[in-house]
């Protein structure tokens, strides 16, 4: 009964010869004498080239290793899984053995004196996970120093290699970061149940939207087709040269469905169709496509729900942004590099890990693109409407799964359902890494939901006969900064724009140019491009490490941003939010040497973007008295967001830190709230140049109500302006903000701020900023039963005609002219009706009768002209980042509700706009 310890010191061990490290020395030959770094970097190159190495801790995974190289099928071994399931799973020759701890002095003892056999099979490690995950080491890794070796997270973490869902891009990106995780693909088998159970595992998947998934795996199988059955000489060598490719049993029926449906992914897709009599067969069909395995499949699959050792489920997205082809699918892999080893070996040690690996080098380089079908020549590659809307439907449960992994209740989007019968954990999948991760994550799966929203409502009929009402909404989404959410082809090559200069430029009547910016350089530049063609912007300002530190006086400070159009209450509400607002400072052009600014509005007061009358100006020059209606109106609405389009964090960083200079000495800096105020919908931009906490206030109103220049502010220029805005806010890159109708405002003033106040007590809270700020009120609000009493600060910034509450909810006498004349007018009267209709109600905008001082009698929205003012179920905040909080709090003060309002702006509003947009842009 000798322990290891004693085993070792009677020389027993080594039997009193140099027999110790025997796996070294017998592969170097070197049996006598001590060993060196030359017999271990031999024994490496032996295994190296000579070997095709498996593990015992991993007997299923070394034997489909093996049965993958030597081309071990079951249809030329029939009784294989027998075999298997004896020899491999249940295991033969089993006897049990003593073990010893790692750690242990036992373990330590015989560490010792096996340290190169050690090194050795870490490196054997190393192979037989770079070969599983197809990468090859180099000659190298051979000689790697200490500390650079491949980091294996074999035993805790397991990816779900999605076919066609950028798979190969993450393992090549994995690979160069020497990070080793263990890969299923292309479908999941029960014989990873096992290793699921045995671990505290995280998993971690590949997510892109299904209907283009199916695409890239219908247009895959002619990649196999093509090696196994060459067509032209390009394709010589092929099949040797990726053996793995050709599986000439699953080619064949492959090659069955090529041909039976033309080569083209549509015509299955349409054979999918609820009403085609082909559906039960094209079901069948899809099912046989080796990539094509449902999301549903991957995360219904092991009985994942009842798996109690699954600690994380972690999403990375692949999401195309429209018009450049751009997605963040490696930065996200080397956030998930960072994660892994941050979990492991802590935040420095794994910073330092990823810059010696980011600097080595690798042949992994280019692996990311062997499983690209971009370079597969086919004619068809598109979907029509129908095969979109067909195929869509056939996968409506994959997109109840995305639906499900952004962690929101069912309900707010009634099209999707949350799935309960899965495993908690897949609520949580974007709910790792950094908060920009999380946003980018929440931002794509958003994305990939608004693009087929429409065709997944199955209450507009089968997809044939719901043709007419949807469209593909590829507009919506996008991932990086919420600028970058944009299409690209809404703007311009930055190199096409030329340089315009406004330094003598007339502006429009009752607009100067801010007395403090007439010197200072202007750091954008900015051109329309006649007929609706482009826009082109750009804000040209290098990163800067300046520091803002030193112009905030408290260690909590918080900046609120008012948006929205002309006449649409802006000015109201921020002299509203000054008098209720505790310790809060408006901008005051007055506190400079100067004097007065229009407004004391933000945009005025800085020359990193072009204000709005530098937008107006341009619209006009284009315009050049031509009279037409340009298709790109909208877009001076939200110009800085197109400003931001590509831009770096470092620049958007410095951006933001010279914004908030320019702006610094505008306001009070020892107050806790700082207000700014800009009648435009540049929203994405202020967001994504944020320097401190910040909240974002957008006033709504009708857009044939408010004054000011009609081809602008109301017509296909508010469809836009306010289908990006709301886009953005449901997309989720919006992380604290708030939409407010003008009309609530004015008839439920105490309710609405109220309720604002709420917003900024919960984004406080939820968003871990200073919970101690608890005192927000700096005076009280009436009860709704009370009379409104305006204060004559607040009351200067409302259209007030008389003491009649009807005055503040009626069209002005040149909005009322322009409502007259749009009804006069086809596509403006069209275009009226559409967004009477189907969108405005959606605002809670009905048309007002007699009225009170307190009150107007409402009635169904009309699209003649008339007083415009809200339902009582819409005076409140309508939509919001802290809707739970909001109906919370709408509980405990007795104020009803439509369950919907007060939280994100439902997708089916987004889509409804964009379709309007589309069809009159057309």
């Amino acid at each position: 009964n000798m322990t290891i310890e004693e085993w070792v010191a009677s020389g027993k061990a080594t039997g009193g010869k140099a027999d110790d490290n025997m796996m070294t020395r017998t592969l170097c030959g070197a049996f006598k004498g001590n060993l060196t770094n030359y017999h271990l970097d031999f024994a490496k190159d032996v295994i190296h080239r000579k070997f095709l190495v498996g593990l015992t801790t991993e007997m299923e995974l070394s034997w489909m290793r093996f049965s993958d190289y030597f081309g071990w099928t079951q249809s030329r071994y029939p009784n294989s899984e027998k075999c298997i399931k004896e020899r491999v799973t249940m295991g033969t020759n089993k006897n049990p053995h003593p073990t010893v701890e790692q750690g242990s002095r036992g373990w330590k003892t015989l560490a010792a004196i096996n340290q190169w056999d050690i090194a050795l099979y870490e490196y054997a490690e190393d192979l037989f996970w770079a070969n599983l995950n197809g990468r090859e080491l180099t000659h190298a890794d051979l000689r790697r120093p200490k500390g650079s070796r491949h980091h294996s997270f074999w035993n805790e973490t397991i990816f779900f290699h999605v076919g066609k869902a950028g798979g190969g891009t993450v393992k090549a990106e994995l690979s160069k970061l020497r990070v080793e995780v263990p890969a299923i693909h292309p479908a999941p088998s029960v014989r990873h149940t096992k290793r699921l159970h045995q671990n505290e595992t995280t998993i971690v998947i590949n997510i892109r939207d299904p209907v283009d998934r199916f695409v890239s795996a219908f247009v895959w199988m002619y990649r196999g087709i093509s090696l196994c059955y060459p067509i032209d000489k390009r394709h010589t060598g092929a099949q040797a040269k990726h053996h793995n490719v050709c599986n000439r049993d699953s080619t064949a029926e492959e090659k069955k469905l090529w041909d039976k449906y033309q080569g083209d992914p549509n015509n299955l897709a349409e054979a999918l169709c609820e009403d085609s009599p082909d559906q039960v067969q094209a079901v069948k069909d899809y099912e046989k496509i080796t990539h094509s395995h449902s999301l549903s499949h991957w995360l219904n699959s092991h009985e994942l729900s009842t798996i109690n050792r699954i600690n994380n489920i972690m999403a990375l997205t692949l999401e195309t942004q429209e018009g450049n082809n751009t997605h963040s699918l490696e930065q996200q892999t080397r956030d998930l590099a960072l994660y892994l080893l941050e979990k492991r070996y802590g935040k420095k040690s794994a910073n330092e890990i990823l810059v010696q690996s980011q600097s080595a080098e690798s042949q992994a380089e280019n692996e990311g693109h062997l499983h690209s079908t971009k370079e597969i020549n086919t004619k068809h590659r598109t979907l029509s409407s129908k095969g979109e809307c067909c195929l869509a439907r056939h996968l409506a449960n994959d997109y109840d799964l995305i639906y499900t992994m952004l962690g929101e209740k069912s309900g707010k989007a009634p099209i999707l359902k949350s799935q309960t019968n899965i495993h908690p954990m897949v609520s949580r999948a974007c709910s790792w890494g950094s908060n920009h991760q999380q946003k980018l994550c929440q931002s794509d799966l958003r994305s990939m939901l608004m693009r087929r929203l429409g065709h997944l409502d199955i209450s507009k009929g089968t997809c044939s006969s719901s043709l007419d009402e949807t469209t593909n909404l590829s507009q919506v989404g996008g991932k990086g900064s919420c600028s970058n959410k944009l299409e690209k082809k809404e703007t311009n090559v930055h190199e096409n724009l030329t340089d315009v200069v406004y330094q003598d430029i007339i502006l429009p009547k009752g607009f100067s140019i801010p007395f403090t910016k007439k010197n200072s350089r202007k750091y954008w530049e900015f051109q329309m491009l006649p007929k609706g063609n482009g826009v082109s912007c750009r804000i040209n300002l290098e990163p800067s490490s300046a520091d803002v530190s030193p112009l905030r006086s408290k260690k909590e400070q918080y900046m609120i941003h008012i948006h929205g159009l002309h006449h649409t209450g802006t000015g109201y509400l921020k002299s509203l939010l000054h008098e209720f607002l505790n310790d809060s400072s408006v901008q005051n052009a007055s506190l400079t040497d100067g004097g007065p600014v229009s407004e004391n509005e933000g945009q005025h007061l800085q020359s990193i973007h072009p204000s709005d009358p530098y937008r107006r100006v341009e619209y006009e020059r284009v315009m050049d008295g031509t009279g037409l209606q340009m298709k790109n109106n909208g877009k001076i609405m939200y110009l800085a967001d197109l400003c931001m389009l590509e831009s770096s964090d470092q620049h958007r960083k410095a951006v933001g830190l010279n914004l908030f200079k320019q702006w610094s000495p505008y306001w009070n800096m020892s107050a806790t709230f700082l207000v700014q105020k800009t009648p435009t919908l540049d929203v994405g931009f202020l967001e994504d140049v944020k320097v401190m906490p910040t909240l974002h206030i957008i006033t709504v109103r009708h857009p044939m109500v408010a004054g000011g220049d009609g081809h602008l502010l109301h017509g296909i220029g508010w469809v836009d302006g306010w289908a990006h805005t709301l886009g953005l806010l449901n997309s989720g890159c919006i992380e604290w903000y708030a939409v407010v109708a003008y009309e609530a405002l004015v008839q439920y003033k105490d309710r609405v701020i109220g309720e604002l106040m709420e917003v900024v007590r919960s984004g406080l809270q939820r968003l871990g900023y200073d919970s101690s700020i608890t005192d927000l009120y700096a005076r009280g609000l009436h009860n709704e039963d009370q009379e409104v009493k305006e204060t004559p600060a607040s009351r200067r910034r409302l259209h007030y005609y008389s003491d009649s509450m009807v005055s503040y909810l009626s069209p002005r006498e040149d909005a009322l002219q322009r409502w007259n004349q749009c009804l006069q007018m086809n596509n403006c009267g069209t275009l009226l009706e559409q967004l009477t209709k189907e969108v405005l109600p959606q605002f809670g905008f009905v048309s007002g009768g007699r009225a009170t001082v307190r009150d107007v009698e409402e009635s169904e929205l009309s699209v003649q002209p008339s007083t415009v003012t809200v339902s009582k179920e819409y005076g409140h905040v309508l939509f919001s980042s802290e809707g739970t909080a909001l109906q919370k709090y709408r509980q405990q003060h007795n104020h009803d509700a439509l369950d919907h309002i007060g939280y994100q702006p439902p997708a089916e509003l987004v889509l409804k706009m964009k379709n309007i947009l589309k069809f009159h842009n057309a």
